[in-house]
């Protein structure tokens, strides 16, 4: 599948008009007993749950919800933006799906998409078809690899497709926003280095191919940095 699937540092994002793809890592941990009464009552065993929210310390009720927000306005802009965990706790039945070339295949996707409030947790069993989403239980639908790139491949065969220059200025302004939101002044900031980037790139007149790979490789690095998401562009031409 990554024939087709490539990050900034690939020379095929640059040459080809693709779609975009982001996802965040989340780490699920193995319930086993009525730790929380309502999700165990509603799986009847053991499941797997992760959170939405990340603790912090200076927020009131010590959650912060940051990085949901920026992966929903991610989605809104219209880039297939997904939540991937894992549902495989025991090494041997791991090892054997990484021996038959599986693992990927098995790997559950959740659509930022489908969740449309703060929700706190997310639940599922190996075998469910669908997540839970708590506080308040909504069910939202399991994707698997197969259907989530075949969604990218109707896109990509549709002509549903963007140029890479265009990703770059509405990427470059989602970031800057941000850290205008948060007013930050320190020396480190995505907007000074954008800034001076850019400036050597003029002053070297760089090729197009050159530019776009500096500035992508820049925005993929605070993407990751600001958000912990991940930004792929799928190709096929």
């Amino acid at each position: 599948y990554f024939l087709w699937l490539f990050n900034p540092l690939h020379e095929v994002f640059y040459q080809t008009d693709g779609c975009n793809f982001f996802i965040q890592y989340k780490r699920s941990n193995l319930i086993s007993r009525r730790h929380c009464n309502n999700e165990y009552d509603h799986w009847g065993s053991s499941y797997l749950r992760f959170s939405i929210f990340y603790t912090c310390k200076k927020s009131p009720d010590g959650k912060d919800f940051t990085q949901f927000d920026k992966l929903r306005e991610l989605s809104a802009l219209g880039y297939s933006t997904y939540y991937v965990t894992y549902h495989v706790i025991d090494k041997t039945e791991l090892f054997e799906l990484a021996r038959s070339q599986r693992l990927l295949e098995e790997i559950p996707f959740l659509n930022v998409a489908d969740i449309d409030v703060r929700h706190h947790h997310v639940t599922f069993t190996k075998d469910s078809e669908y997540f839970m989403l708590h506080s308040k239980p909504v069910e939202a639908k399991v994707s698997k690899w197969n259907s989530v790139i075949d969604k990218l491949k109707l896109a990509n065969e549709s002509k549903k497709v963007s140029k890479l220059e265009k990703d770059i200025e509405k990427l470059r302004d989602f970031i800057v926003a941000y850290e205008e939101s948060l007013e930050l002044t320190g020396e480190i900031s995505f907007r000074k280095d954008f800034k001076k980037l850019n400036g050597k790139l003029n002053s070297l007149n760089s090729p197009r191919q050159l530019s776009y790979l500096f500035k992508a490789g820049l925005i993929a690095n605070y993407l990751k940095q600001y958000f912990n998401v991940d930004w792929y562009r799928f190709c096929t031409n």
